[in-house]
This record gives structure tokens, sequence and C-alpha cells, in this order.
């Protein structure tokens, strides 16, 4: 799953459906599934809480001990998809902001 959802965390239209649905597990079960990524529930489950970590961890712009020895420890994989979720939230806010009035013109 990690690599597929890598790929898919670089589309704009993608990143911005998945953070809309973050909180709607059959609806992100769906956009997941319609992109080709199979998910049982406790892996759904260990996303949405991934994902709302780093939104998190982003927001306040800090990293703890514990995500310092897992990038340290060799646990290249889940390092690769925490950064792909944090680029992925970038770009969600940034798109959205753009659909929904973010940037007005004065």
């Amino acid at each position: 799953m990690n690599d597929k959802l890598m790929e898919l965390l670089k589309d704009e239209d993608f990143c911005v459906k998945f953070f809309d649905n973050l909180n709607d597990l059959s609806e992100l079960r769906k956009l997941l599934e319609e992109n080709g990524i199979q998910a049982d529930d406790e892996e759904l489950h260990a996303l949405v809480e991934l994902t709302k970590a780093q939104i998190a961890k982003k927001e306040c712009n800090e990293l703890s001990e514990e995500d310092l020895d897992n990038v340290s420890g060799g646990m290249v994989g889940l390092a690769l998809l925490v950064t792909g979720i944090v680029i992925a939230y970038e770009i969600y806010k940034i798109k959205t902001s753009r659909n929904h009035g973010g940037s007005k013109k004065k």
C-alpha cells in the first residue's frame, strides 16, 4: 500500500479528496479502492491516525524523539510515507485555499 499511496499523494486532486474524506472512513476506503489500494479496517484506521498525527505535528512544526528514532532506526518505508503525507497536506492546503477564496484579490 505504501508505494501506491506515495504515488497517489503526488496528485493534487487525490490529495484534496484524501484529506477531505479523512474523517469519513467509508468514503476514504472508497477513494483508496478506486485508486487500486485495498486496506482492511486495521490498516485504514492506522493510516488515518498516522495522517492526523502528522498533520498535528506539521501544524506544531516539531518532531518528537520517537519520530527521530523511527527515521534513524531503519523504518525507511514509514519515514517516506510520513514525508509523503506531510507534503500532500501542504498541497491540500494550497489547493483548497485557492478553491475557497484563500487568495482574494483586492
